[in-house]
């Protein structure tokens, strides 16, 4: 499979041009014969089968868009990591694997030098 990214792009993308044609096919068709028998309800009889399928495939339109904004990772990627930070973490060896620990040791700190300020 290809990258996360890649698929989200695709399924967003997918279902915002879905919802814009449906769109504009029911406002453009809204006053026509053709919508008006095929897909609009009567206002006494329950909705006609060719307008679930419109509210089917703008519900879908709408599942894939969200599905889409899901595929994005919104924190930073493992492999981008800051280099200082990896370098720490591949910098730490295991508990009581310290074998030349009292040969390094820390520096003594200089004492504060006066600032003269008070």
């Amino acid at each position: 499979m290809a990258n996360r990214e890649d698929w989200g792009l695709r399924l967003f993308f997918g279902g915002i041009a879905l919802g814009l044609v449906l769109m504009l096919f029911v406002t453009g068709s809204e006053n026509s014969a053709f919508y008006l028998n095929n897909f609009a309800p009567p206002y006494t009889e329950v909705m006609k089968p060719l307008g679930y399928v419109l509210d089917a495939a703008i519900v879908s339109a709408f599942a894939l868009t969200v599905a889409g904004i899901a595929c994005f990772s919104f924190g930073p990627a493992p492999a981008e990591a800051p280099a200082p930070a990896k370098a720490a973490q591949e910098r730490r060896q295991p508990t009581g694997a310290s074998g030349d620990d009292d040969r390094h040791r820390p520096k003594p700190r200089q004492p504060p030098s006066p600032h003269g300020s008070t």
